[in-house]
């Protein structure tokens, strides 16, 4: 199945449009789930188990309350072989559950080294997601590269078009002759974007070669959508940064599909009692979901 098919088909099932972002700091996870870690004989053996036993909860608690996840890549490096040991894991859950996965590494080289990253995110190992985060800073040969392994196995790719950090005017609204980066950015993605589209009546209109468009640039995000009209948005900045709903609803297409809007420390860290028992901490984290999700049903 093809990923625009995925994402859609489960954004449907859930009435769901929130990407859970997963940005570990073991710090300040639960009590619950550090106190797991606490019986291992090493360090390394603790922060896998903490981190794999939060993810699966996390996963499993909101299976039907979300679009995707979206793991970002260096939080779990900051933890070494361990930190990766657990995002190998929860890939693997997320599969189990049919919940699409968002490789958030944002990733970029020369053709041979994007072939590479390619292989390791898109074909069966260890890290394989159902998309992955692009910068297409070195060009769009490079990210050429990315969206024929996306093309040959059914993923999808978003690419870093206009961020939500506010020194993203730096590079991105530079003008190139008549047009700023993201703008040049959105036409090739625009031009690119039928390689990529659905197979399924919902999402057949729609493209797996998406875009990320930060919440907190609600005027930039209307008109990219507009330059964009198929692609995939994935809007970051919303909840904890400062983005509203109003903000992020021109993200969305005509059927109300056509963007996933992540919250991560949102989300993952509202838990009014860090100590409480594993019960009141999932009945939190469903209300957090439906908090944040609520304002954005229209499906």
């Amino acid at each position: 199945m093809k990923f625009i098919d995925y994402l859609s088909q489960t954004a449907l099932k859930n009435k769901s449009a929130l990407c859970a972002g997963f940005d570990p700091v073991i710090a300040t996870l639960p009590r619950y789930f550090q106190d797991l870690g606490s019986s291992q004989q090493t360090s390394a053996d603790a922060q896998v188990k903490t981190l794999t036993a939060f993810y699966a909860f996390a996963i499993e608690t909101l299976a039907t309350s979300i679009a995707c996840i979206k793991p970002n890549i260096a939080f779990f490096e900051q933890y070494g072989i361990a930190g990766l040991t657990a995002l190998k894991n929860l890939l693997a859950i997320a599969r189990e559950h049919r919940i699409p996965s968002i490789l958030d590494a944002k990733r970029g080289d020369i053709g041979s080294t994007a072939k590479a990253y390619a292989d390791a995110y898109f074909t069966s190992g260890d890290f394989q997601a159902d998309a992955v985060t692009i910068n297409p800073f070195l060009g769009f040969d490079t990210v050429q590269v990315f969206l024929d392994a996306a093309i040959a196995h059914n993923k999808g790719i978003f690419i870093l078009v206009k961020t939500s950090n506010p020194g993203s005017a730096d590079l991105q609204d530079l003008r190139v002759g008549t047009h700023t980066i993201s703008e040049t950015l959105a036409a090739w993605i625009a031009e690119h974007s039928s390689h990529l589209c659905g197979s399924t009546p919902e999402a057949k209109h729609l493209s797996g070669l998406g875009a990320v468009v930060g919440a907190t640039h609600p005027t930039h995000l209307a008109a990219l959508r507009a330059a964009m009209p198929q692609s995939l948005l994935l809007i970051p900045g919303y909840g904890a940064q400062g983005g509203t709903a109003a903000d992020v609803l021109p993200a969305f297409t005509a059927s109300h599909l056509g963007a996933v809007i992540n919250a991560s420390r949102g989300l993952m860290n509202a838990f009014p009692n860090p100590l409480a028992p594993l019960e009141e901490l999932r009945e939190a984290l469903r209300a957090t979901a439906n908090t944040l999700s609520k304002p954005l049903i229209k499906l």
